[in-house]
This record gives C-alpha cells, sequence and structure tokens, in this order.
C-alpha cells in the first residue's frame, strides 16, 4: 500500500501567495480579475477540465482531493484565504490534476491562465513565490509520507488534525467552538492518513469517551488539544 497524499495536514503559510504580494500588485491582480462566490459544497474546479483560470482565495475554505474510478475520494490539501487554487495546471497548461470544493461560502479573485502566468512573467519575485509554494508542498508530502512510515494510525490522525486546526485558524472568524471544529467527515479523515474508516472510528470513540473530541455530521470539534499532542508525540523530524 502507498503512503496516502497528506498523512500529516497542510501547512496553510506555506501556500500564502496573495499576503506575500505588494500592494500594488494586489491592485493590478484585482483590476484584471473578477470575483467569483461559491457556496458551501459547490465544486471551483473538477479533475480532468482544462484549465482555463486559477482562483484567490478571498474569503473562506476549499479543500483539494482526487478520486479513483471508483468514486473513492482522498483529500490531499486544505486552502484557505490567501492561496492559489489550480497554479500548477496554470504552469503546466494541462488539465485540472484534481478537484477543488467549497467547505465553506468562498469568494475567489478569477484570473485567466494568460493573465496569471503573464503577471509571473512580469514578477521576479511572483515566480520566486511559486517555487516558495512549491517546496511548501514537497515538504508536506515528504513530511506525510514520513508520518506514515514512523507513526501508527492514532499518532497519524492526532497530527493531521492538529495540523489542519491550526492551517484552518486564520480562515475563520466564528466563536471559539468554531475555530476548534474541522469540517471533516471521518471518512476524509481516514482517507488523509491511510487508514480504514473502521479504524478511525474506533479511534474517535474511544476519544470521546475521555473528552478529547465530539463528533458531528461531516465534522469534528477538539475539545482537548493537549491530550492530542501528547497522542501525536511531537516528533522532533516533524518540525
Amino acid at each position: 500500500m502507498q503512503p496516502p497524499p497528506d498523512a500529516g495536514g497542510p501547512s496553510a503559510s506555506s501556500f500564502a501567495f496573495w499576503e506575500s504580494l505588494q500592494p500594488e500588485d494586489r491592485d493590478h491582480l484585482e483590476a484584471v480579475g473578477h470575483l467569483r462566490r461559491f457556496q458551501a459544497g459547490s465544486i471551483l474546479m473538477r479533475s480532468g477540465d482544462p484549465a482555463e483560470e486559477v482562483l484567490v482565495v478571498r474569503k473562506g475554505v476549499v479543500r483539494i482531493y482526487i478520486a479513483d474510478a471508483e468514486g473513492h475520494e482522498v483529500m490531499i490539501n486544505v486552502l484557505g484565504v490567501g492561496a492559489v487554487v489550480g497554479s500548477f495546471e496554470a504552469v503546466e497548461q494541462d488539465g485540472r490534476i484534481a478537484t477543488a470544493q467549497a467547505i465553506n461560502d468562498v469568494v475567489a479573485l478569477s484570473l485567466t491562465i494568460e493573465q496569471f502566468v503573464g503577471f509571473l512573467n512580469s514578477h521576479t519575485e511572483g515566480w520566486a513565490l511559486m517555487c516558495k509554494i512549491l517546496v511548501g508542498h514537497i515538504r508536506q508530502s515528504n513530511r506525510a509520507r514520513l508520518a506514515y512510515r514512523v507513526l501508527d494510525a492514532r499518532q497519524r490522525l492526532a497530527l493531521s488534525i492538529l495540523d489542519n486546526l491550526d492551517a484552518l485558524q486564520n480562515y475563520y472568524d466564528e466563536s471559539p467552538e468554531e475555530k476548534n471544529t474541522l469540517p471533516f467527515s471521518q471518512n476524509e479523515l481516514a482517507g488523509i492518513i491511510g487508514a480504514s474508516l473502521s479504524t478511525v472510528a474506533h479511534i474517535l470513540a474511544g476519544w470521546r469517551k475521555r473528552g478529547i473530541v465530539r463528533t458531528r455530521k461531516n465534522s469534528l470539534v477538539v475539545d482537548d488539544t493537549l491530550a492530542l499532542r501528547k497522542i501525536a508525540g511531537n516528533p522532533k523530524w516533524m518540525g
């Protein structure tokens, strides 16, 4: 069995494109692009479709996933405010390699492929930023593979929940409980850490009894992050 694409969770700061731009560059992109709005659950981009635009997330959270021929989904990333959705396909000039879906209501700045690549070509720092984002994705992938090899399912699940909560902290303006809510189903969590649904359900059932988490339909509320950190073990190599 191959390691899952994302066993450790995203590092949101590695993918913050918008916040890294100069104010005048943001103004330029806002002038040439236009805003699009997506309701929670909407598909922003679908795997296999032609790549015609990139989206810069201005509000909300987007999940990126791939699906096999039987429709089984594996979530490979979570992107929030400031991230670019569809940038790799823009650079490769190829079809979509994954599907992007709005977790909550999303507002995004839409740019054509030509507008986005043209901006990168006219701004040296733009390509440097894209390289930084690419390195962030590679680091995340390497970290996930290592976690899959040396951590058990309980540790991987705890680590993934903590990482994703941390990544989402700046994307929500809701109540403290909402900030401790992970909008993923148990099936999605199983796909992230490369474990069976029954294994994840069993682990979460034990954590519920201990008051560490509460499960809801398609979401998870964390009540004891310290306990999860102890379970994860905080291995030094995870950074």
